[in-house]
């Protein structure tokens, strides 16, 4: 089982690892703090060498990178048993959640102890609610341009849409990837804010997999035999979104409930949080790509 923590820059943290030694040695590291945004395994190891009986493998690292600090048996796991993680005097979550102190709605919105699969399920569950999202690109120009869209499919954590590459989204796209796709509910009032980096591909056997019947309505017959607005038309591409961030509200509360919620705290000066705030960090996103994670579906 991999355990993992969080950490911001600058914090300092110490891997208490108890282990019980059962027979043999071991020279496989147990315990790694990894950089997974900046490339997989960065950073030193904890060995366990030969170790007798039980004892106590500590290390300690003062880092200006994000890290993940995770712990697993990695590979012989007959010798050695992992019966306890601690992170010794060190917080288990971001400083980026220590710095939101100063605003206090999310501070008390933000929740920061479920896994990143619980994060991901809640995501879900808010994507299959809002089929059409925002997706936002800048223009040459600078300004955002924001239209609405539907994924054709939701692959892992990346989005999927079938575009039209005659449009001027694709040209600001290759000029800069960065884009954001947002969903709005306003039956609970879930939102999400996806921000990543787009390609536009010209996949016709992909596009193939994704088309539907509706799509044609977008893309009309120009009438010339070529440009029919079928998946075969040259004008059809695919835009693959991959996410370095994802943040959603989820609603704990219903609308009236909500409503009661926020009144009693205008009137009290109490913040009000008739739901949680919750991220699904690059770095999780970086442990979904590189532990290929399973996603409940």
């Amino acid at each position: 089982m991999l355990t993992t923590y969080e950490l911001g820059r600058h914090d300092r943290f110490k891997i208490l690892v108890r282990l019980r030694h059962r027979s043999g040695t071991h020279k496989k590291p147990i315990c790694q703090p990894t950089d997974l945004q900046n490339g997989w395994r960065r950073g030193a190891y904890v060995w366990s060498k030969g170790l007798r009986s039980r004892r106590d493998v500590t290390y300690e690292v003062d880092d200006h990178s994000d890290l993940v600090v995770s712990c697993q048996p990695i590979g012989h796991a007959r010798l050695y048993k992992v019966t306890s993680f601690s992170l010794d005097e060190a917080p288990t979550h971001s400083t980026q959640y220590q710095s939101n102190m100063s605003d206090p709605y999310v501070a008390e919105a933000t929740n920061t102890k479920l896994t990143p699969q619980q994060k991901i399920d809640g995501l879900k569950e808010i994507l299959e609610i809002t089929k059409t999202g925002m997706l936002t690109t800048r223009g040459t120009n600078g300004e955002l341009h924001s239209r609405a869209m539907a994924p054709a499919s939701l692959d892992g954590l990346h989005f999927t849409f079938i575009a039209n590459n005659a449009s001027h989204k694709t040209d600001e796209m290759e000029a800069d990837p960065h884009v954001n796709v947002s969903f709005f509910d306003p039956g609970s009032n879930h939102w999400v804010s996806v921000a990543g980096t787009a390609k536009v591909i010209q996949d016709k056997k992909r596009a193939k997999e994704l088309w539907s019947p509706f799509v044609k309505a977008w893309f009309g017959d120009l009438g010339d035999g070529v440009h029919k607005g079928d998946e075969n038309d040259p004008r059809v591409s695919v835009i693959d979104v991959t996410p370095t961030e994802i943040r959603y509200w989820y609603s704990t509360r219903t609308k009236v409930g909500a409503a009661v919620e926020i009144a009693a705290s205008a009137i009290t000066g109490k913040v009000a949080h008739p739901g949680e705030l919750r991220t699904i960090t690059p770095q999780e996103l970086a442990l979904v790509e590189g532990l290929h994670m399973p996603l409940k579906h």
